[in-house]
């Protein structure tokens, strides 16, 4: 996760040399709850260096993102009507796989 403090100001400069930036969303950091574990660990006042804000803000920056779910691909569409956002399932497609008998 793109959660370091030095990564909005890295953002801009990767973009400035022509690289476009995708960032890849699997969770719903938006709406950590205090009793989940990620929330403490992501969290601004105790990770300074380290958190969700951080994220956030390179979404604001980022080119596009990608989402994993359509709740998540709902959700940034309203947060970021005008910036691409693309849902990539987050699955294994078992259709794919060939099943052993042993």
């Amino acid at each position: 996760l793109m959660m370091l403090e030095s990564i909005v100001d890295q953002i801009p400069m990767a973009q400035a040399k022509g690289q476009k930036i995708v960032i890849d969303i699997d969770d719903y950091h938006a709406g950590l709850e205090p009793s989940n574990l990620a929330y403490l660990a992501t969290d601004p006042k105790t990770n300074p260096k380290n958190n969700r804000d951080h994220y956030f803000k390179s979404m604001d920056i980022a080119d596009a993102l990608i989402t994993s779910t359509p709740f998540l691909y709902d959700y940034y569409k309203k947060q970021y009507p005008n910036k691409p956002i693309y849902m990539v399932r987050n699955a294994v497609d078992p259709q794919y796989f060939k099943f052993r008998k042993d």
